[in-house]
């Protein structure tokens, strides 16, 4: 992936930009990723208010609402930033978006027509040559089947 925006409940925003920016924000914050767990879990807790940020004495705090708020408010500062920076290489995002040229999109476009056509022929072909030696074998095979 080239970035990812996580949604808090409501539609509101509490991450977007590279997906190695994600852990590093959020352990700002104050929430700590468990050792073992998904961060794409851990990340989905934390914009639904299940995980909740580590207190001093290392304890977990109950998440309100104003906590929720807090995440919404940090990343509005943190993006405000970014927009500021924008095209300067210093924080921004997506300074600079490289794409594809046309050529290349129709390239890529066709070769991978071609490549499910090709192998929907072999599969047919495949099964039209076990349907015939089937039929085959059955008509003229004698024994004890």
């Amino acid at each position: 992936f080239d970035a990812v925006t996580l949604l808090a409940m409501g539609g509101k925003m509490v991450f977007q930009g590279a997906p190695t920016e994600v852990v590093p924000h959020f352990t700002k914050l104050g929430y700590k990723l468990p050792y073992g767990e998904n961060p794409a879990d851990w990340m989905l807790d934390i914009s639904s208010g299940t995980a909740k940020p580590e207190t001093e004495e290392g304890g977990q705090q109950v998440l309100s609402g104003s906590d929720m708020d807090r995440l919404i408010s940090e990343w509005k500062k943190v993006s405000d930033m970014g927009e500021k920076n924008k095209g300067t290489g210093e924080g921004g995002f997506n300074d600079k978006v490289v794409r594809p040229s046309f050529l290349a999109q129709y390239y890529l476009y066709f070769w991978r027509l071609f490549t499910q056509r090709f192998r929907s022929f072999r599969t047919i072909l495949l099964d039209m040559i076990l349907v015939v030696g089937s039929a085959y074998l059955a008509t003229n095979v004698s024994g004890p089947f």
